[in-house]
C-alpha cells in the first residue's frame, strides 16, 4: 500500500443552483473564481507542472515553510493575477503518538497548555512567514485553518459514540486532563458532548483570532467535512427528550463558528441539490456569509450529475467567493453514472500519472480559465550553445541556437493551433563579430512550421573581427517568430551551453531529455539513478541506437552506478533531507543553532520509502552544553494507517561536535517514513544539531558490486547534435519524482555518489 505522504480528501457526500440572497449582505462575488486544489504545492508542481497551476484564478495552499512560498512565488513571476487560500496546519506531530497520524486536537489544545502554545506558535510562524515572504501579499484572498473539520480538530469520532461499551482509546487518553478540567469524573453524556462542542468551538476562536491579527484582518473560512451532521440539521429548539448522545452528529451550530470578527465564512460542498441547499446555502443568504466550494471530479465524491455540479459552484451571486476543483486523475474510469462525459476513454485520460493534468486543461479549456497565462508561457523557446572564451580576431566560433514549440495539443481547442506556424529566426551580432554569409547561413532564416512539442536547430560559424564588444558585455541575440506563437528570444556576451549531464527526476516510464553531443560529443556516459519513490524495477535507459539495462530492483537509499565497462555499484544514499536550513545559524561558532528552549527543536519530512525488515543507520552530528543532549524520533504511518514512532540516537552527544549512531531494524509493516524529529533530550540544557543521515546499512560505503545483473550497451552521446535519452522501468509512474538520473563523464563516477537532495 502506498505511503500517507498526502492525507486525502475523505468527502463522500454533497449539493443545487443557489436561491435567492440577502440583498443587503456585501458582494464578495467571485473574489477567488475558478480554483484547484493543490495544498502540497511541490507534489502538485511535480504531478501537473507549473503551468497548470499558474493558470487558474487561485489555489488552495498549505503554509508548509520558506520552500512553499517561494513557489508561490513562482507561480506569481507566470501569473500576477494568481490568488490564494491559505491553510493552516500548525497540528502535526503535537497529538498523542497513540492516535492516528499524531495530530493535535482541541483537547490536545486546551487541556495542554505546552501544547496550546506550540500549536499558536506554529500558527503565528506561518501566516507571518507568509506574509514576509510572499512577493505580493494581496495575492492571498482568504485563510483556512485546517480543512474537513471536526473531524481533524474536534476528536471527531466522538460524534458517533453513543455511550455504550467502553470510552473511545481519545477519551481514555484524555480522561485525567478532562477531569481535571471539569473537576468531576469523566461520563459521556449530553453534557459531556456539548462540553466537547465547546471545546471545539472556543479552540477554533482561538485559532481564527490568530490567523485574524498576523493577516491584517483577512477573510477566515471554515472548512466543514460535510459528512458530520451539525445542530444546524436539527429542529431548533430541540424537542423535549431528544436524546444527544444517541444522535450520531456534533454538538455546534456553524454560527458558533462563523462570527464577526473572526471567521467569515464557509467552504460549501455541492453533493446534490438539497444538501447544497439544507446545509449550505439557506445559512449563507440569511447570515450574509460568503463561501467557496469544491467542485470533485471524481464522481464517487458526488451524489449529482457532474453538469448540476458545475452549476451548484458556477452560480454567480455575492457571497460566492469561487471554487476549486478536486482532482484525482482516474475520475471518470469507473464508467459511472455521474463520470464527467467529456473525459476521453483513452487510458492516458484516467491514470493516476498523466490524467490529473489533462483533466484540469479540460476543465479550464471549459470554463475558459487562463489561456493568457497559457499563451504566454508556451512561448518559443530559444536557447542557445557557444563558446566565446579567449577569442582573437581570425577565431570562428560555432553558435548553436535551439528553437523548441513547447505548445501542447490537449491546451487548445482546435489541436491543429498546437503547431508554432511560419517560424523565422533573426541573429542580431554586436559589432566585432561577422556572419560571413560565404561560410555560413543568413541572419535572417525561415525555417517553417515545428510541430507541438517540436525543435528545430539552427547554426552560424561567426567570424571574430574583434573581441572587445564582447568583452564589454554587448551581446548576440538570437529571436524567433511565429504567425501563431508568442515570440521568445536568447542573448549572450559569454560563453554558455545548452544543459547536459545533470540530474533529472524521473516521475513515468518514457522521460527523456536530450545530452549536448555539441559539447560531449564521443562521449560514453556513465550512468547514476538514485531511487526516491518507490523501488525501482528493472530501469533501462536508450539513445535510440544503444540499451542499457540493469535486471534488479533498487530502492530509496540506493545509488546506482553504471560505467562504460558495464561495472555497476550500488551504493548508500541519504534518506534525509539535505536542505538544513532551520538548524544552521552562522553567528555560532559551529555554524548551527544552539538550542536552550522547549522540548522539540526542528522537524523534518522525509517522504521516502524503506525496506520493511531492512537494517539501517541513523547519524545525527552535534554537541551538548548544560546536561542538554541528543534525542531523535522516527515516524512513519503503516499501511493500515496506524502511526509508528520510534527514539534513536539518545543522549549521545558530548561537549565536542561528534556523529553518533544507531542501526536498527526497520519493523515488517513499515514501508515508509514520514518525518524525523529532533529534541533536547529531558528538555534539558543546550543542544546543537547538523548534518544528519538514514543509510541502508547492509549496503558497503565502497558499494556493492552487482555487475552481474547489467545488460545490453553502453550508450553514446554522439558529436555534433543533441542525443534524446529515454528512460523506462517496470515499476508504476508516480505522481512525484520515483528516481533521479544523470549522465556523467566516467572519471566522475568513481566520485563519491551522494543523495538526490531536494527534489
Amino acid at each position: 500500500m502506498a505511503p500517507a505522504f498526502v492525507r486525502r480528501l475523505l468527502v463522500v457526500a454533497g449539493f443545487v443552483a443557489a436561491g435567492p440572497v440577502c440583498l443587503a449582505a456585501p458582494s464578495h462575488g467571485w473574489q477567488l473564481g475558478n480554483g484547484f486544489y493543490a495544498p502540497y504545492l511541490q507534489n502538485a508542481v511535480d504531478a501537473l507542472g507549473e503551468l497548470d497551476l499558474a493558470r487558474w484564478d487561485w489555489l488552495v495552499v498549505e503554509m508548509d515553510g520558506p520552500d512553499t512560498v517561494k513557489l508561490m512565488n513562482r507561480l506569481l513571476e507566470i501569473n500576477p493575477k494568481l490568488k490564494f487560500s491559505a491553510r493552516v496546519w500548525p497540528i502535526n506531530g503535537l497529538g498523542n503518538p497513540e492516535l492516528y497520524s499524531s495530530t493535535a486536537s482541541c483537547l490536545d489544545y486546551l487541556l495542554y497548555p505546552e501544547k496550546r502554545a506550540e500549536i499558536d506558535k506554529q500558527t503565528h510562524a506561518a501566516v507571518r512567514g507568509l506574509r514576509e515572504g510572499l512577493r505580493n501579499w494581496d495575492s492571498v484572498v482568504c485563510f483556512t485553518f485546517l480543512e474537513e473539520i471536526p473531524g481533524w480538530w474536534g476528536c471527531g469520532e466522538l460524534a458517533h459514540y453513543d455511550g455504550t461499551g467502553p470510552l473511545p482509546r481519545i477519551l481514555q487518553i484524555h480522561q485525567a486532563a478532562i477531569e481535571r478540567a471539569r473537576g468531576k469524573p469523566l461520563v459521556w453524556d449530553a453534557e459531556t458532548k456539548r462540553w466537547l462542542g465547546q471545546q471545539f468551538t472556543e479552540s477554533m476562536a482561538a485559532i481564527h483570532r490568530i490567523i485574524k491579527a498576523e493577516s491584517g484582518g483577512k477573510p477566515v473560512i471554515y472548512w466543514h467535512h460535510t459528512n458530520f451532521a451539525t445542530l444546524d440539521d436539527l429542529p431548533d429548539p430541540l424537542p423535549g427528550g431528544f436524546d444527544l448522545v444517541k444522535w450520531g452528529g456534533y454538538p455546534v451550530y456553524f454560527r458558533d463558528i462563523i462570527q464577526p470578527g473572526l471567521c467569515d465564512g464557509i467552504m460549501a460542498y455541492p453533493n446534490n441539490a438539497r444538501i447544497w441547499e439544507d446545509k449550505y446555502m439557506r445559512h449563507v443568504r440569511q447570515h450574509g456569509w460568503q463561501y467557496f466550494s469544491q467542485l470533485s471530479h471524481p464522481s464517487f465524491m458526488r451524489l449529482s450529475s457532474w453538469a448540476d455540479a458545475e452549476q451548484m459552484v458556477l452560480a454567480k451571486n455575492p457571497q460566492n467567493l469561487g471554487y476549486f476543483l478536486y482532482c484525482e486523475g482516474p475520475c471518470a474510469a469507473k464508467g459511472a453514472w455521474n463520470d464527467d462525459p467529456s473525459v476521453p476513454r483513452d487510458p492516458a485520460w484516467n491514470t493516476g500519472r498523466s490524467a490529473a493534468a489533462l483533466h484540469s486543461r479540460l476543465i479550464a479549456r471549459q470554463q475558459k480559465v487562463g489561456f493568457d497565462v497559457v499563451k504566454r508561457y508556451l512561448h518559443l523557446r530559444v536557447s542557445l550553445d557557444v563558446d566565446l572564451e579567449h577569442l582573437k580576431p581570425g577565431a570562428v566560433p560555432h553558435l548553436v541556437a535551439l528553437i523548441e514549440n513547447p505548445k501542447d495539443p490537449t491546451y487548445y481547442d482546435d489541436p491543429a493551433d498546437a503547431v508554432a506556424r511560419a517560424v523565422k529566426v533573426r541573429l542580431t551580432l554586436p559589432g566585432g563579430l561577422d556572419a560571413d554569409q560565404n561560410i555560413t547561413a543568413a541572419t535572417a532564416l525561415s525555417i517553417g512550421d515545428i510541430p507541438a512539442g517540436g525543435r528545430k536547430i539552427v547554426d552560424w560559424w561567426l567570424t571574430v573581427k574583434d573581441s572587445r564588444p564582447l568583452q564589454s558585455g554587448k551581446a548576440l541575440q538570437v529571436s524567433a517568430t511565429s504567425a501563431n506563437t508568442d515570440p521568445g528570444a536568447a542573448a549572450t556576451a559569454a560563453s554558455t551551453t545548452f544543459p547536459s549531464l545533470v540530474a533529472h527526476p524521473v516521475t513515468c516510464s518514457g522521460a527523456a531529455w536530450d545530452e549536448n553531443g555539441f559539447r560531449y560529443g564521443g562521449l560514453q556516459p556513465a550512468v547514476e539513478l538514485v531511487a526516491t519513490g518507490a523501488p525501482i524495477r528493472n530501469p533501462t535507459l536508450t539513445d535510440g541506437s544503444h540499451t542499457l539495462t540493469y535486471g534488479g530492483e533498487i530502492w530509496a537509499g540506493m545509488s546506482l552506478v553504471i560505467t562504460p565497462d558495464l561495472k555497476a555499484r550500488v551504493y548508500p544514499s541519504n534518506l534525509l533531507p539535505e536542505n538544513l536550513d532551520a538548524l544552521k545559524d552562522p553567528d555560532d561558532p559551529t555554524g548551527y543553532k544552539g538550542f536552550t528552549e522547549g522540548y522539540g527543536v526542528a522537524a523534518f519530512y522525509i517522504q521516502r520509502y524503506v525496506r520493511p525488515g531492512a537494517r539501517y543507520t541513523l547519524t545525527l552530528s552535534g554537541r551538548a552544553a548544560g546536561g542538554g543532549n541528543s534525542l531523535a524520533v522516527l515516524r512513519a504511518v503503516k499501511p493500515n494507517r496506524e502511526a509508528w514512532m520510534e527514539s534513536f540516537v539518545a543522549n549521545a552527544f558530548g561537549e565536542a561536535w561528534g556523529q553518533p549512531n544507531q542501526t536498527f531494524t526497520m519493523p515488517n509493516d513499515v514501508d515508509s517514513l514520514e518525518r524525523i524529529y529532533l529534541y533536547r533530550f529531558q528538555s534539558k540544557g543546550k543542544v546543537w544539531y547538523g548534518p544528519m543521515s538514514l543509510v541502508p546499512a547492509d549496503l558497503p560505503a565502497d558499494g556493492l558490486d552487482v555487475s552481474d545483473k547489467v545488460s545490453g550497451r553502453p550508450l553514446q552521446i554522439e558529436g555534433g547534435g543533441l542525443t534524446r535519452i529515454t528512460y523506462g522501468d517496470a515499476s508504476p509512474d508516480a505522481t512525484s519524482p520515483k528516481v533521479q538520473v544523470r549522465l556523467l563523464k566516467p572519471e566522475d563516477a568513481r566520485l563519491q555518489v551522494r543523495g538526490p537532495g531536494p527534489l
